[in-house]
Formats: C-alpha cells, structure tokens, sequence
C-alpha cells in the first residue's frame, strides 16, 4: 500500500540504514581481521546508494503510470525521469534526492517481514 505512513516508516528505515551502515563500517574497522569485511562492506555500501533510485523510480512510476503502461521497464525508466528531473529543482531537489536515497535503501533491504 501507498499510503503516507506507509512511505514515511520504510523512509525512516532507509534513514536508519544510511546511518547505521557507515558505525557498523568503523566499528568493523578497528580490528585487524574486521578490517577487509569492512572494506567489502563500504564497497557494498557505495554500490547500494547508487542502485538506490532504481527501486524509488520504479515505485513512483509504478504509482503514477500502472494503468497507461504494461512494461515494467517502461514505467521504471519514467519513474527515474520523473525522480532526475525533479533533482534539477534548487530546493526541492536536494529532498526528492534524500528521501528516494533512504526509500531505495530499503526498499534493496534484502530481509523483509512478509
């Protein structure tokens, strides 16, 4: 469901991941034996950011173009378009780019309560 809580929760969690991973890449960084688990999972961590408006632009497309399109890849190139374009608005942007970061992030959560 989309609804407003709904988004706002799963954002929070993304919030707490892109804060959480980064302490738990230090605190793996202090010893020796943590230190290439660590390097593996800042690694990890950059590749899930950048992969983090992938499943935010499909959502949105999804949302917004389920009854006019039936490709899925259709809708998630618009829904990325749509995430891209409103980047480029000065004030705006900065937020669209936040909250599609943390959205993304839990969204490649790969535990899920179903």
């Amino acid at each position: 469901k989309f609804t407003a809580k709904n988004i706002a929760s799963k954002t929070a969690l993304g919030f707490a991941m892109l804060i959480g991973i980064p302490i738990a890449i230090c605190i793996a960084m202090i010893s020796i034996i943590g230190l290439p688990l660590a390097l593996i999972m800042l690694v990890a961590y950059i590749i899930l950011i950048y992969l983090s408006i992938i499943p935010s632009g499909y959502v949105l497309g999804n949302k917004l173009f389920k009854d006019k399109f039936k490709k899925k890849e259709i809708i998630l190139v618009l829904g990325i378009l749509i995430i891209k374009l409103l980047e480029l608005i000065p004030i705006i942007g900065g937020f669209v780019v936040f909250i599609s970061l943390c959205y993304g992030l839990w969204m490649l959560l790969p535990i899920k309560k179903k």
